[in-house]
């Protein structure tokens, strides 16, 4: 039986979903990342895009700043990373997880503030619950993985991918 057979099989089905989904938010954190470092201009634009898509005429702020977009790759990158050690190795990197909350539940409060408080741009709205949303999935998948893995390592072997 082919690898891929073996995870689409694999026994524990609550660490199947958990990899399947904590891939998806690797490469969704992954990949923005590099696409906000090299094509500033191209986020922007998709940024202003989203709000047109959802009503908005006009975004009344001009981003222009390489400090806030430094920090910005810095901190989805840093959401990737968090993502595929988590997937690497769950049982063991599992302390990750409230930082990974933490710091995407922090990004999503802030898009919301700036929504209910600031420009009130309603792309702000879209990602502040994009982002609480992908905080609750960071929860849910991985428990539900952990509690189905048990406490019991020999079960690990049954993993599919194993842990490293």
């Amino acid at each position: 039986m082919g690898t891929l057979a073996r995870f689409v099989t694999q026994p524990n089905r609550a660490y199947r979903d958990f990899q399947v989904v904590y891939s998806l938010l690797t490469l969704n954190f992954l990949l923005p990342s590099f696409t906000y470092l090299v094509d500033p201009k191209g986020t922007y634009e998709r940024f202003v895009a989203l709000g047109v898509t959802l009503g908005e005429s006009v975004y009344p702020s001009p981003e222009a700043s390489y400090f806030w977009r430094f920090l910005g790759v810095s901190n989805v990158f840093t959401l990737g990373v968090m993502c595929a050690l988590l997937q690497w190795n769950l049982r063991k990197n599992r302390p990750i997880l409230p930082a990974l909350c933490v710091l995407k539940l922090g990004t999503s409060l802030q898009f919301l503030g700036n929504y209910f408080f600031g420009l009130g741009h309603r792309a702000f709205l879209a990602i502040g619950l994009f982002d609480a949303l992908t905080t609750v999935a960071f929860v849910v998948f991985a428990t539900r993985a952990l509690r189905a893995m048990g406490d019991d390592p020999a079960r690990d072997a049954e993993l599919v991918p194993r842990l490293r």
